[in-house]
């Protein structure tokens, strides 16, 4: 979770995933099962995901994804599992989110990307036409038509995100 994003979405999951795992244990334990050995199970079939590791470090990524780990390193990417019919499955037998809550929260947290994006991108813009283009005119020297070019881009680009 960045800095400027709120992690409550990324808590119901974290928390609804792991609500699942010790309510499956409670259901073997409550059919007999021994508490310490279902400790030992779970460690056994788990240890390939215990990391104390670097996880900024590139060498120790690629180690976690030849564990098998399985890692989605964009945001828009995350925002798009939360329809998968997996997680929709585990929200609605856990009665924390209906399908149609999974949608709706889907399509906001788009929305919010889509907007801090776009407001991004106007800022950019707006540096580029107001301080760097005047300065290189000014200077004499740089890539001015690059950055003329890459001016009408962005703002194609910003077009495009209301059609």
């Amino acid at each position: 979770v960045g800095s400027s994003q709120n992690p409550s979405m990324v808590n119901t999951v974290l928390n609804t995933i792991v609500a699942e795992k010790f309510a499956e244990l409670a259901d073997k334990c409550d059919a007999g099962a021994d508490i310490h050995d279902l400790a030992r199970e779970a460690l056994n079939e788990n240890w390939r995901v215990i990391f104390n590791g670097n996880n900024y470090d590139p060498e120790m990524q690629e180690e976690l994804t030849n564990r098998g780990i399985w890692r989605i390193d964009s945001g828009v990417e995350a925002i798009a599992r939360l329809t998968d019919p997996k997680s929709i499955a585990l929200f609605q037998k856990m009665k924390v989110l209906t399908k149609e809550e999974c949608e709706s929260r889907q399509q906001i947290l788009h929305d919010h990307y889509t907007g801090t994006v776009e407001i991004e991108a106007k800022c950019l813009v707006d540096m580029i036409q107001q301080h760097i283009i005047p300065s290189v005119k000014s200077a004499g020297v740089g890539p001015l038509s690059d950055l003329q070019k890459a001016v009408v881009t962005l703002k194609e680009a910003l077009a495009e995100i209301h059609n």
